[in-house]
């Protein structure tokens, strides 16, 4: 069978998404109201200063080590491993004043509990839905005023053609109908990972400013999930740079579209 386009879709990512009026509210009461929880499960995966190192300060030791190359010596006569051992002591001992802190951020004040914490995030949900409205609700949409691009993707590939409808949006370009290329059991596992993996992929190339190296990087990563999520009876494996053979989903930018994710579902040879 000759290589066959099953189907095709443009989606724009939005420029911004604003936030409704109870998201800040609403993260405001969930994060106060579960302060005392929150404060429990930091005790409880960190509760001393050995889990502190092996939770914390060997993997940011371990990622900090590759900035550091082989051979090199600081002004001061420091070798990378004199460089490298010297930062992971100092995350290390930094375990009582990262105990402080947490527990000045959750003690009882004026007999109101973990006061301080309230406090701050009251005074940061400002800062909150500016993030989630030029990040995350960019690719995620919500269901009252309309699903964004890492939602509406996953109803797309599986076949989901009476859901998805009424969901493009002025910009996007649909080339055919909804087309299922999931495993026939695994349809609701496939949708949340790849509304999960569009989302994340997502916020790192925006925070980038759509820097090429990085929106390769992430493409790549897409790429690699759908080829092993995706069924071979269904679509032809993913390829990333574009081929016209394979089966593609990548983010792109253009001066007119700015961010998009271009899908395209190829089977056959």
């Amino acid at each position: 069978m000759a290589a066959i386009e099953k189907t095709g879709l443009i989606l724009v990512v939005p420029e911004e998404f604003p936030a409704a009026e109870d998201m800040g509210p609403k993260w405001v009461q969930g994060m106060t109201n579960n302060a005392t929880l929150i404060k429990s499960r930091l005790d409880a995966k960190i509760p001393d200063a050995g889990m502190f190192e092996q939770k914390l300060v060997a993997p940011a030791a371990e990622a900090y080590s590759p900035y550091v190359p082989v051979g090199f010596i600081s002004k001061r006569g420091r070798t990378q491993a004199a460089i490298q051992n010297t930062h992971r002591k100092n995350l290390a001992t930094a375990y009582n004043r990262w105990n402080d802190k947490l527990a000045l951020a959750f003690e009882t004040v004026d007999g109101v509990e973990a006061k301080r914490f309230k406090d701050q995030v009251a005074n940061t949900v400002d800062a909150w839905l500016e993030r989630v409205r030029t990040k995350t609700l960019r690719l995620t949409g919500d269901k009252v005023r309309g699903r964004g691009v890492s939602v509406i993707a996953g109803f797309w590939l599986t076949g989901e053609k009476e859901t998805v409808s009424g969901m493009l949006r002025e910009g996007d370009q649909a080339m055919g109908q909804a087309y299922d290329i999931a495993y026939d059991t695994q349809r609701p596992g496939f949708r949340a990972g790849l509304t999960q993996i569009l989302t994340q992929t997502g916020v790192l190339v925006i925070n980038s400013d759509m820097m090429q190296s990085v929106m390769d990087e992430q493409n790549n990563r897409l790429k690699t999930m759908l080829t092993a999520l995706s069924d071979r009876a269904k679509s032809n494996e993913f390829a990333y740079p574009y081929d016209a053979t394979k089966s593609y989903c990548a983010f792109e930018f253009s001066e007119d579209k700015g961010l998009y994710l271009r899908i395209r579902v190829v089977l056959g040879v």
